[in-house]
């Protein structure tokens, strides 16, 4: 089980990738035009500027779709 990022200082390109049974999950988003990322939400919970309230959107969508907009 993993999840990681590597940067590339030289191509200014950053890699993310976890592992490829989907045990350990990958979660990310943009905040205040930075990028975070964590294998789990309670890391990314804990940042300043996140809100904890739901989308109801963006609810009704996974599950009718089975995955949230891309906005």
């Amino acid at each position: 089980m993993f999840a990681f990022a590597l940067w590339d200082q030289n191509r200014r390109q950053l890699l993310l990738a976890r592992d490829r049974l989907g045990i350990k999950p990958l979660y990310y988003g943009e905040v205040d035009g930075h990028l975070v990322f964590a294998s789990e939400l309670k890391a990314i919970l804990q940042l300043p500027g996140i809100q904890r309230r739901l989308n109801w959107s963006s609810v009704g969508h996974l599950f009718t779709w089975l995955c949230t907009p891309s906005d």
